[in-house]
């Protein structure tokens, strides 16, 4: 019975915690960054992107590679700005 409790409000407090946010993509991010990559990326590998919430310390864009693996970037970076400038333009088209 205790374990029960234990579970349920663990699972509350995280869900409590982790409450969707929908960004100018539709893509549901509750993801913060606590680091950028040091490698680049190549735009090849990325699949797709989203901005971190701003409730998050480190301001990030994350890139979901082919893989399906996430990996958090520094949007400033100018090889970072090179890939979704290339996302927006592929849109346009």
């Amino acid at each position: 019975m205790k374990i029960s409790v234990v579970a349920f409000m663990f699972l509350f407090l995280v869900a409590s915690i982790s409450l969707p946010v929908t960004d100018a993509l539709g893509f549901e991010s509750t993801i913060c960054c606590l680091s950028y990559t040091k490698r680049k990326i190549s735009k090849h590998r990325v699949k797709s992107f989203f901005s971190t919430t701003g409730t998050c310390h480190l301001p990030s864009l994350v890139f979901i590679l082919r893989n399906d693996m996430l990996v958090c970037v520094n949007p400033r970076e100018e090889w970072v700005m090179d890939i979704v400038r290339s996302f927006k333009e592929e849109r346009r088209s």
